[in-house]
């Protein structure tokens, strides 16, 4: 335990880092204390054999969908209404009788039936 301490304080210190500075064993060390700080911190937290079976697993699946998508003819997602729609159909502002006339009805405009 004070082992572990003592080479925190020594990774941490201001002092020690103007040091290390100048003395490249030193640096060294202090780099390797930290990393191994490092490596048993992730250890702890992450189990390195299922985080990578998660991330393969994905990468698989994501090729997959990438490999399905790539084939056959592209078509674009959006709604292209077809011409001519919105002359086929009632609005609600619009007069019916007058609609019908345009359309499929046809009524005779004179007066003898």
């Amino acid at each position: 335990s004070s082992f572990k301490t003592r080479s925190l304080n020594i990774a941490t210190s201001q002092h020690r880092k103007r040091v290390a500075a100048t003395n490249p064993p030193l640096e060294a060390a202090i780099k390797k204390i930290q990393t191994q700080q490092k490596e048993a911190i992730a250890e702890q937290q992450w189990d390195a054999d299922t985080l990578r079976e998660q991330v393969i697993d994905s990468q698989r699946r994501r090729k997959l969908v990438h490999a399905a998508l790539s084939k056959g003819r592209w078509h674009a997602w959006d709604y292209v209404v077809p011409a001519g729609v919105g002359e086929r159909y009632v609005r609600h502002h619009d007069r019916f009788p007058e609609v019908e006339r345009q359309g499929y009805l046809h009524y005779r405009t004179g007066g003898a039936s």
